[in-house]
């Protein structure tokens, strides 16, 4: 009786491991899907503006060319999103935002120490949110870097056992209005 009730503790402590070895690791893969969402959100290189420059060049006919060009950049923000999500963000061209500001102003930008704080996780709903904040570098054609902090919040929704940003906000960085 007694070896009985001992394999049944560990049998229950094993149990409790596993679950919460789980909750941890749910928990951690979708900060990490939110982490990777705001990196690329907040960092333009010379290729995209390059390609935000061909965009420029079509004319309205060529609408379907254009649809494709657009996501030529958001190969990693379309994976990281959830259809409707990505689909407001196109609608809103807020996957252009940043792009354009950068063409602009002759600027490339980087995004660095992202910190995520945990606002809502419900892992039983497939369901998490947080606030973000991100350095970012803005560098300019002739070398010259200015840092600024960009603040936001980003909801995480789990479809198909794949985290998921079904939404985002963020503050426009002052460094950034003012360009």
């Amino acid at each position: 009786m007694k070896n009985t009730k001992k394999l049944f503790i560990i049998i229950l402590c094993l149990i409790i491991l596993v679950f919460a070895g789980c909750s941890k690791t749910t928990e951690d893969s979708a900060q990490e899907t939110a982490k990777d969402f705001v990196m690329d959100l907040y960092t333009v290189n010379d290729i995209e503006i390059e390609n935000y420059k061909s965009l420029l060049s079509l004319n309205p006919l060529e609408a379907m060319d254009l649809y494709d060009e657009v996501q030529i950049n958001d190969e990693v923000l379309k994976s990281l999103m959830t259809d409707n999500a990505y689909e407001r963000m196109l609608k809103n061209r807020e996957n252009l935002k940043f792009t354009e500001i950068c063409y602009r102003k002759n600027y490339t930008m980087q995004a660095s120490e992202i910190k995520l704080a945990e606002l809502n996780t419900n892992t039983e709903a497939s369901e998490a949110v947080y606030n973000f904040e991100v350095q970012i570098n803005l560098i300019s054609g002739d070398g010259n870097e200015s840092a600024s902090i960009a603040k936001g919040t980003i909801e995480l929704a789990k479809i198909d056992n794949s985290w998921k940003v079904a939404g985002y906000r963020y503050i426009l960085p002052d460094l950034l209005r003012d360009l």
